[in-house]
């Protein structure tokens, strides 16, 4: 009884974080309520009209295989090569200041230029599909994962790079227990911004430059007026970084972040 009384008191005294979050995502909710009661259909569509949208395009028969896994298949090729290439130049780059100082422009160039120029760009080279949609992704999210990496590697404790020249430690182990490390987390941390991003790409994309995709229905929608089923594939694309960071990200920082400790104590 008394070990009741004091989970309850605690629990009181300090709510849980996912209490937090729900009470924000009612406060938008209501919001969302609020401006649709005083503004045109055409403008915001309701939560409630934009449910039963969102429940009308999960029934289509073609969604699932011709819209939705193409658009997911094509975001998660995107960040696979993005990460690839982020990663892969970010180390030399985190090693090798004047290999640093020659990429600094190309991911200048990258991270400051519109993604509809780019856009438009692929479009002349690769048509209108999936090629386009993956390069233009992974072209515009290798620059977060190369600056993360980066970070990382300039995170690195000398004195223990050091101390692992002293003892001869392999290659192998300086990686694992002294790279990675200080790698691990700011890349995790990054991860969240690239999945976000990444999606915003590929509808974006799939807008000015598919036949089919998330992006494609968006346009659609947009084409005949539809406003709720715009706003319902707003939502499921909210709901797909939700579902990416909280079933995916989330356990994997944490594990990084318990291997740390292990690994530190």
């Amino acid at each position: 009884m008394k070990t009741y009384t004091y989970s309850a008191l605690q629990f009181y005294k300090k709510p849980p974080g996912a209490l937090y979050s729900a009470f924000g995502v009612l406060l938008l909710i209501f919001f969302w309520q609020l401006a649709s009661g005083h503004m045109s259909g055409l403008v915001i569509a309701p939560p409630a009209d934009t449910l039963r949208a969102l429940y009308r395009i999960l029934s289509r028969t073609d969604f699932l295989s011709s819209h939705f896994l193409v658009s997911i298949q094509r975001l998660f090729l995107g960040i696979a090569f993005g990460v690839a290439a982020g990663f892969g130049l970010g180390i030399p780059a985190g090693l090798s200041r004047p290999f640093r100082l020659m990429l600094e422009p190309f991911r200048w160039v990258l991270m400051s230029i519109p993604a509809v120029v780019v856009i438009m760009v692929a479009l002349l080279w690769f048509g209108m599909g999936s090629a386009m949609v993956v390069f233009i992704t992974s072209l515009l999210l290798s620059p977060v994962v190369y600056v993360s990496t980066i970070e990382g590697m300039h995170s690195v404790d000398r004195d223990l790079v050091e101390m692992a020249e002293i003892y001869r430690f392999s290659l192998w182990m300086k990686i694992r227990d002294i790279y990675l490390m200080s790698i691990a987390v700011p890349l995790a941390s990054g991860m969240a911004i690239v999945i976000g991003n990444g999606i915003r790409i590929v509808v974006l994309a799939e807008v000015l430059g598919a036949h089919e995709g998330l992006g494609y229905i968006l346009s659609s929608a947009r084409t005949n007026l539809d406003i709720a089923e715009l706003y319902a594939l707003v939502l499921l694309s909210l709901l797909i970084v939700g579902i990416t960071d909280f079933c995916m990200l989330k356990p994997v920082l944490n594990k990084i972040m318990r291997w740390r400790g292990r690994n530190n104590d």
